[in-house]
């Protein structure tokens, strides 16, 4: 960041001039409910199942996908993955948080929730510590 007290990023694309937002990622963060989970994925199918960790397409299902992908990240709460789904997706367990920012494009919240990387407490949930974390934004839309 540049100067701490204007709220101004050192580098910034040419044109921008206005001052970044402060909060705390809980007041702009957005958790969507989503209750199918798929218990047993295979290698057939038309939608991918999602589950937390390194390797998050655990197979795949014909169930009823949550369809708006475009805007959502998929936060492990245990594991602390963060994972960009590019189509319609299912879910595997309960640990995963669908999650999104209003008015950030998906790609944006992607790099943005990636460099506020939290340290692994053991097995609990991660989303709250995440929620509690300050952070710096552009308003504008087109700068992100």
């Amino acid at each position: 960041m540049g100067d701490q007290n204007k709220n101004v990023p050192r580098l910034r694309f040419p044109g921008y001039t206005d001052a970044w937002v402060k909060c705390e990622l809980g007041e702009i963060l957005i958790s969507h409910g989503y209750k199918q989970y798929i218990t047993e994925a295979n290698i057939n199918g038309n939608y991918p199942v999602i589950q937390q960790g390194d390797k998050p397409i655990v197979g795949y299902s014909d169930n009823d996908p949550c369809l708006d992908y475009d805007n959502v990240l998929l936060f492990g709460d245990h594991t602390l993955s963060l994972f960009k789904p590019r189509e319609p997706f299912l879910l595997a367990t309960d640990g995963i948080k669908i999650i999104s920012i209003e008015n950030f494009d998906g790609e944006f919240t992607y790099y943005f929730l990636q460099k506020y990387n939290l340290k692994s407490e053991g097995y609990k949930r991660h989303f709250t510590i995440l929620k509690n974390k300050s952070c710096f934004f552009p308003k504008d839309i087109e700068e992100q």
